[in-house]
């Protein structure tokens, strides 16, 4: 039901300029994913309309969970720290000071400890077995009672959403506190980062190019 209203209100974004409407996409997909949306969008006639929507779901299954531990810092080519990956699994941690001796296991293991506490990041694939339609057209013209479509589709297929997290600084910012009932109280909301791995393809692309 998210997913669905989500691509309502992407819809609303690509084709009519709505303060109100802005804030809400801005707060259900990521900045890079929304811009690089708007941004093929701006390729496009501006009077052309979009309209994306999820008809009916059979079914959905998580394919992935991806974990990343540290500061964020260390994701951004920085000497200070290193980074360490297995699967979809990342940790960043502070680099180990130079020096003459090797670093025994109880530095390494409190480096270490240390850094999965500066901040936390999660992001979940889930396929979803849909029914997608996407239609492409332009608004009636005083000649014409009917709108003319440009590109219609209307499919059965699979759609890779991926939801992330806001990233957590420090990684116990993730619970704000407790209720009554000492349960968890999380304050944010998850947000669409990727669609069909659009952004991770091409930044897996670009670093080829390198």
């Amino acid at each position: 039901m998210a997913t669905r209203k989500a691509f309502e209100i992407l819809s609303h974004e690509l084709t009519i300029e709505d303060k109100e409407k802005s804030e809400r996409a801005k707060s259900i997909f990521s900045p890079a994913l929304l811009q690089r949306l708007k941004d093929a969008r701006k390729e496009l006639d501006p009077k052309i309309q979009i309209d994306i929507s999820i008809p009916q779901v059979y079914d959905a299954n998580i394919k992935d969970i991806w974990i990343t531990l540290g500061s964020p810092r260390a994701f951004d080519n920085n000497r200070q720290y290193e980074l360490m990956q297995w699967m979809t699994l990342t940790i960043g941690v502070k680099a180990a000071r130079q020096t003459d001796e090797e670093e025994n296991f109880s530095n390494y293991r409190g480096r270490v400890a240390k850094g999965l506490m500066d901040g936390a990041h999660f992001k979940v694939d889930v396929e979803i077995d849909a029914d997608v339609e996407y239609k492409v057209s332009k608004p009636k013209s005083p000649d014409d009672n009917n709108d003319s479509v440009l590109m219609y589709d209307r499919g059965r297929r699979p759609l890779i959403i991926s939801f992330e997290t806001p990233y957590f600084e420090p990684a116990d910012r993730m619970v704000a506190g407790r209720d009554e009932d000492d349960e968890p109280i999380m304050d944010w909301s998850w947000r669409i980062a990727d669609i069909d791995q659009l952004l991770a393809k091409e930044a897996l692309d670009e670093r080829k190019a390198k």
